[in-house]
């Protein structure tokens, strides 16, 4: 299992830099850094996760996928946590996007440059951008991987 998370997480790295390369060159490659949206959108998710399932359940979701004698309830865990995982970060970059918008609209209100709604519109985008990163490189590849485990576990339970 642990191959298949690796090459997915390779297929998903490479797809992120084809597409940023594609959208402007690898010189337009710092426009997609926003230190504040990454930790609203990926940095804060992941803390919400961890201050709920604890640092220990949080361990055994990240580690379970890999373990060949993982147990039923330690794949359960992972799979709870990626679900919530992904909640957390889907609701957190729309409060990101959210934020951005009203900025938005409060410099289209007081009449500010194009460049500045521009700027403000790029880095609500990012938030979006953050959270499909997030979920393409760690939080799919490792869900489908613990509830593919666990499949596999309650077949070979149903069949013993």
């Amino acid at each position: 299992m642990g191959k298949k998370i690796i090459a997915s997480w390779i297929i998903g790295c490479a797809g992120i830099a084809f597409l940023v390369v594609m959208a402007g060159g690898a010189g337009k490659i710092p426009a997609f850094i926003d230190l504040p949206g990454f930790m609203i959108a990926a940095l804060l998710p992941f803390a919400t996760a961890l201050a709920l399932f604890g640092t220990g359940k949080t361990g055994t979701a990240f580690s379970a996928p890999f373990k060949q004698a993982a147990l039923k309830s330690e794949l359960e865990t992972s799979a709870a946590f990626f679900k919530t995982l992904m909640g957390f970060i889907a609701a957190y970059s729309t409060l990101a996007f959210t934020v951005g918008f009203v900025m938005i609209m409060i410099y289209a209100a007081d009449g500010a440059s194009t460049g500045q709604i521009g700027v403000n519109l790029a880095i609500a985008i990012l938030s979006f951008f953050y959270a499909s990163v997030c979920a393409i490189i760690v939080v799919l590849p490792l869900s489908a991987a613990a509830r593919i485990r666990l499949s596999e576990c309650r077949a070979e339970e149903a069949g013993a």
